[in-house]
């Protein structure tokens, strides 16, 4: 079902795009996270038995091979956000790989995760109503990144202490 809904023969999902474009792609994502939610344990089994870092090495380089298709067009389906529901998968699976092998927890993206709905939520109001200015007055992406992220995490932070 989800190699269906990925690739979208007689085009399915397009009825979706009329409500809001790039749903199709987000019910994918929203499909995957559900299929990995489910079935997590069943995968993690079958991945035991095989070499960690092999499959680090295998997720990592599939990931950025993703990351390259986003951005370059070598295949239609993998081209813009054609691509990030299987990104997504893969950059997490590589992230999960890592802290395996690590034997470290990455205590910083568990706190940003557990406020990432509160973020997702209030990110829009901060960089395009509230702190436009101050947002994009930095230049660099990755400074704009960060400080919408911090600014977004404080917001978070506020309303989970008045929760």
């Amino acid at each position: 079902m989800l190699i269906l809904l990925y690739f979208d023969p007689g085009f399915i999902l397009f009825p979706l795009e009329f409500l809001a474009p790039g749903m199709s792609v987000w019910l994918i994502s929203f499909a995957l996270g559900i299929f990995m939610a489910v079935n997590g344990t069943i995968l993690n089994v079958y991945l035991n038995k095989v070499n960690r870092y092999l499959v680090f090495g295998v997720f990592a380089v599939v990931t950025l091979t993703l990351l390259y298709m986003r951005d370059n067009y070598v295949l239609s389906c993998f081209w813009g956000m054609n691509g990030d529901p299987l990104t997504v998968l893969f950059l997490s699976l590589t992230i999960v790989c890592l802290c395996r092998l690590t034997k470290r927890n990455l205590t910083g993206l568990v706190f940003v995760g557990k406020h990432s709905m509160n973020i997702y939520l209030t990110h829009t109001f901060v960089f395009v109503y509230f702190f436009h200015d101050f947002t994009y007055s930095f230049k660099n992406p990755l400074l704009i990144f960060i400080v919408l992220l911090f600014i977004s995490l404080l917001f978070s932070m506020i309303l989970e202490y008045f929760k």
